[in-house]
Parts: structure tokens; sequence; C-alpha cells
């Protein structure tokens, strides 16, 4: 019992110390230390994902949202989703069903908002366990490792992965509330630590970490002298942990049909390797021809993840801390562990860095405690030099911010790919509520955002916008509680021609196939890749038999007539809105040219392609159709001035112009 009080005593006075080389006052630093560190995770955390609270659904957030839909509450907090949802994770579905119930829709800005509340949460718990070990000053760049840890961006921006950022705050605050009550003696703080780890169990399988971490804690404090026996405590989470297990492989279907085998294992553990090693293997792209990193991915990976793992581990035995770099590994293998076992690599690691957010908190440890381990290993004692002092604190520092100014480059790139993202599916969800219980045809909608070189050689780092296999009118019941029968298709997107390479949602269709489904009444959407941003918009109409007896403003090829055709500036785009009717079919292949000239005659802007969007061809047009064709041209930011617009029609063949009457060219004014 001398001994307990004694090992108390002694981690009081080391706490106290710590408080005092911050310069603060003991009662003050109690209190104004922990919210001060809760402020600045909740600040990082909206400078590197406070965009996402503008975003709109991703992935499979309109898919899994709308489910909830489909069950009660009591069925969501004992059953999977239906639809062959494969976990059980009640708590992110009572919240997202909660959610439509109470205000009406699914409000993105506040299901944003949990997940990087989640976030910050997870980063401060970080900050306060590694505190206890280390003390404040050296906490906090390991919370700045975590809170910008390159892969967590698909569970922090996509809300419907809200479960790894809501799961992993409770683990990490019974942690917290674990040892606190511990210290204290008391049994609210065990009793917290005990209903977290319930609750996060209900959240995210992952949870199940909490149980086996919990348990070391204790038979390390009854080994070590620490405490007279296991407390009794611990019972709530492991049963619990016992219950869910038993629930999970026993009531539940089991998680996922595909077939693991040792190659999946092989290349999820390499995929684990590298974000473990994420400062040393994100070097590989720019240090390594990428001929030679795309033909031995794995090698380079296994090479240099393990050489940075191994150096990194040195370093902490050299500085006395050895003991927490192999406890921070341990963490992130245990974390890992199961996504390395269960999961195939190509049909779901390789896309899901995600799956690295529960390890997160042990790699942001391992590189976030080494300048510490450089600190003590070469900057402390009598008789070391001022320089020598100097250089142990700046040289990893410097270090450790390259890092960090290289992972939060990471995170902007992707937060503006997920921004483009945001404005696809808002752009279907506008279409889709213009068109209520009616028949949609989206074309070119991306289902994937991403570059043409990936900074790790192992895995995909893109943007997920709307994968192929979620229905595209989910987005459109998800964002406006709409029901539209919605069609996705594609024809001849540009997938590399853009600023971001992106692959198209659905499969191809030709201009014949088109042409039918809009003489059926189908509306028509198109995704435009314009170098000023990315629009989704209805380009316009056919409507057979819409013609009339109106006087042209032109007739080309004794076909086609130009009944209406305006120009109207709008910020750095111009609208032209066209109206054509065709007199008889035109008989040929062509296209329609505009061309825009600013005052002094000089081409600005300019594109030839089909009606709609380059969607309707007009040598498929039938007698008495009319076509309402709405065209967007990007003006240059200099652009001023009044305007003109040049229209005429050009055979494909030999790109000349067609016969016009009374001329072949139109000249449109634009303000």
């Amino acid at each position: 019992m001398a001994g307990v009080e004694v090992a108390q005593r002694s981690r009081r006075a080391t706490r106290q110390a710590a408080a005092r080389g911050v310069g603060l006052p003991r009662a003050w630093a109690r209190w104004s230390l922990p919210a001060g560190a809760l402020v600045a995770c909740l600040l990082v955390t909206l400078a590197l994902y406070g965009r996402a609270l503008g975003f709109s659904f991703f992935l499979d957030d309109a898919y899994d949202t709308t489910r909830t839909q489909e069950r009660s509450y009591w069925q969501l907090l004992t059953q999977p989703l239906p639809n062959g949802y494969p976990y059980f994770r009640p708590i992110p579905f009572v919240l997202w069903k909660a959610t439509f119930d109470l205000l009406g829709r699914y409000d993105t800005v506040l299901l944003h908002g949990v997940s990087l509340l989640g976030h910050a949460l997870a980063g401060w718990c970080v900050v306060l366990l590694l505190r206890r070990a280390v003390g404040w000053r050296w906490a906090l760049l390991p919370g700045a490792f975590f809170l910008a840890f390159p892969w967590s961006y698909q569970a922090v921006t996509i809300f419907g992965a809200m479960c790894h950022p809501l799961s992993l705050p409770q683990v990490l605050g019974a942690l917290v509330c674990w040892l606190r009550g511990r210290e204290r003696g008391s049994a609210g703080w065990l009793a917290a630590a005990g209903v977290l780890a319930v609750t996060a169990l209900l959240t995210h399988e992952s949870a199940v970490l909490l149980g086996p971490a919990l348990l070391a804690i204790e038979l390390w404090r009854w080994r070590s002298g620490r405490a007279r026996r296991p407390s009794a405590w611990l019972l709530l989470p492991l049963l619990a942990e016992a219950g869910y297990l038993l629930v999970w492989f026993v009531v539940l279907p089991k998680p996922r049909g595909d077939h693991v085998v040792l190659r999946d294992v092989l290349w999820n553990s390499a995929f684990g390797l590298e974000g473990v090693a994420f400062p040393v293997t994100r070097q590989l792209s720019w240090l390594v021809p990428p001929a030679a990193l795309e033909a031995h991915p794995l090698r380079w990976v296994v090479g240099t993840g393990l050489a940075g793992v191994l150096a990194g581990l040195l370093l902490h035995r050299t500085g006395r801390q050895g003991w927490l770099g192999l406890l921070a590994l341990a963490w992130a293998a245990a974390a890992f562990a199961p996504a390395a076992t269960r999961l195939t690599f190509p049909g779901y690691v390789v896309n899901s860095p995600r799956l690295l957010y529960a390890a997160s908190p042990g790699i942001a440890a391992f590189w976030g405690l080494l300048p510490r381990a450089v600190w003590r290993a070469w900057g402390e004692g009598v008789a070391v030099t001022r320089w020598r002092q100097a250089a142990a604190v700046a040289a990893p520092l410097a270090l450790a911010a390259a890092v960090l100014a290289q992972s939060v480059q990471f995170i902007a790139m992707r937060t503006d790919w997920f921004a483009a993202a945001s404005t696809v599916a808002e752009g279907i969800i506008r279409l889709g509520a213009a068109h209520p219980g009616g028949q949609l045809l989206l074309v070119n909608v991306p289902a994937w955002f991403a570059r043409d070189r990936y900074e790790w050689p192992i895995g995909r780092f893109g943007v997920q916008v709307e994968p192929e296999y979620v229905g595209l009118e989910r987005v459109v019941l998800a964002g406006a509680n709409v029901r539209a029968t919605v069609e996705s298709r594609s024809l001849a997107p540009p997938v590399h021609a853009w600023r971001l390479t992106f692959g198209p949602h659905g499969t191809p269709i030709d201009h014949q196939a088109i042409d039918q489904r809009l003489r059926a009444g189908v509306a028509l959407g198109v995704t435009e890749f314009l170098p000023d941003g990315i629009v989704v918009r209805e380009p316009g109409r056919l409507l057979p038999g819409g013609a009339t007896t109106a006087t042209p403003l032109a007739t080309f090829a004794d076909a086609l007539e130009l009944t209406e055709a305006t120009a109207q500036r709008t910020g750095s785009r111009l609208v032209v809105q066209l109206r054509w009717q065709a007199r008889q079919p035109l008989g040929r292949d062509a296209m329609i040219w505009l061309r825009v000239r600013d005052v002094a005659g000089r081409v600005v802007a300019e594109r030839r392609d089909y009606a709609l969007a380059g969607m309707s061809a007009p040598r498929l047009w039938r007698l008495g159709d009319a076509v309402e064709d709405w065209w967007l041209l990007p003006l240059p930011a200099e652009t001023a001035g009044p305007l003109q617009v040049e229209l005429q029609l050009v055979a494909t063949a030999d790109w000349r112009p067609l016969p016009g009457t009374p001329r072949p060219v139109v000249t449109i004014p634009a303000p």
C-alpha cells in the first residue's frame, strides 16, 4: 500500500513539474492547459477541414443515409442496414435518421460538423494521453501529427464515414477517463470509461481495440506495484466487448463475402506499412523515377518503410523512450490488423486510406515524439553546449514542420477536389428537384477525381464523388427529398482534358440513344468541365413537334432554322440561348460553331460542338422538331466591353460552313 502511495505522489510531482515547466501556476495549469489544448485542436481542425462544412454528399453518403429511413429506431439499434449492409454501427445510423426526422432533411452542415468535431476531440484525447507520459510540451506535436495525418482525409471529410471520427474519440476518451479514475480512485471516471467503451462499440467495430488496451493497462499497473489488483470496473468494458463479438459473429451477418487470400494480406500489410511510415514513403514519389516505382511498388514501400520504422525505433531507444515507440507501433498494428486480414486489397483496401484512421494515434505518437527522443539523447545534460542544445531542438522540429507542411498541402489538395465533387453532387440534386417524379439522363458525371500521378506508390488517394454502384436517384432523394428516375451514362468524357483526371459514372451511350430518350420526354443533364470550374446543368430540350411559324433569323442548308438567339454575360461566363427548328432532316453531320469577339475583333472564346452541350446531333433532328439549345462559354478574366457572338453551322467532314440564308454567319450582340 505504501508503494502505491509513493508512486502516486511521484506522478503528481511529475505533472506539477511539467506544469511549472511551461510557466503556469499549478491550479491554473490544471484547467487552462486541457482547455487550451481543446481550443487548439478545434482551431487546427477547422483550418484543415473547415471547408467541408459546406460540402454535399460523397461516396456512400446518399445511399446509407436514405437506407436508415427503411428501418425503425429499434431496428437500427438491433440490425444492420437493409440491402446487404455488412456492418453493425447503430449510433451513426440513429444520428442520420434523427437528423432527417427532426429537420426534414439531411443537414450536411450538421453532419459534416459532427465528423469535424469528432476529429478534433480525438486529437485532444491524443494530447491528454501523451501528456501523462511526456508532459504538455512534448504532447502537442503528436497531437498536430494526428490532426494533420494525411490519410485521414476520407474519414473526416465524408460524413458517411463519420463512424471513424465518432468512435475514435470515444475509445481514446475511455482511456483518458480510465487512467484518471484509477489515479484518483474515482468510480465516476471509471464508470464513464465503461459507458464510452459500450457506445464506441456501437459506433464502429474498431473499438474492440479498447478492451485489450484496458486489460493491458491493468496488468501493467498490477505487475509494477501501482495497484494491488485489477479494478472490478474492468468487467464492464470486457463483458460489453464479449457480448458485442458474440452478436457480431453469431447473430449478425459477417462483413463482406469477399474471399481474402494471402496476396490480399500481403498487399494490405504493405499498404498499412506505407501509412505507418508516411513521412518516409511519401518521399518516394519524387526521389525514385516513376517507372521504377511503378514496376516494383511493393519492394520500394517495404524497403523504405521498414528502414524508416527501424530508424525511428533506434532514435526512440537512444532517447530513452523505446517503450513509447514500441507501444505506438503496437497500437497502429493492432488497429489495422482486422482490415489487413479480413478485407480484399483490390476491391476495398486500395481505395480506403480511412482504414488507418484508428491506427493514426499510434502513427502520430511514433513520429511526433521523435524530437523529444533527439533532445533527450543529445540536448540534455550539464556538459552539453548551447550549440548542441540548439541543434537538438531545431533539426528535429524543422523536419517535423516539413512533414506537417507536406501533410497540410496533401489535405488542402483533396479539399479542393472535394469542393469540385460537392459542386457535382449539388448540381445533381438541383436537377432532380427541378424534375420531381420525372426521368433524368445525366451524362459524364464523374465517379471520382484523382491526379495522373499518386503521392504514394500503393493505394489510390483520389476523391470518391459518387461511386458507380450508387444510383444517382439516391443523391436526389437524400439532397432534395424528391424521388426521380435517374440514368447515368457517359459520352466521350474528357477524362484527361480537365485539370483533374476523373472516371465517368455509368456505361457509355451514343447520340442515337440520347436522341431516343429526349424524344421520350427524358430531361437531360450534362457535366461540363470548364477552365473556371465544373458545372452540372440542363443544356436545353428537344421538343418533337414543337416547331412554330416564327420568322427565322437564318436558315441553314434549307433544313434548320434559327428562330431565336440571345447572349448574356454572367460573371466570367457567357450564356448563349438558341432555338432551332427543323424544316426537314439535315442529311449530313454538322456542328454548331460559336466564336466570341471583343470590341477589337479578337476571338476571346469559341466552341465547336453539337447542340445541347454536345449531346444532340443536328443530323438526328426530324421534321417539326424544335430544340432549345443553351450554351455556356467561359471568358478570359481580362475580357471587358461589349461582345459579339458569331454563329454558323459547319460540316464535320471538312469543317466548311453550311450555306445560310440570308448569310452563313449570324451575329449575336452581347453586353
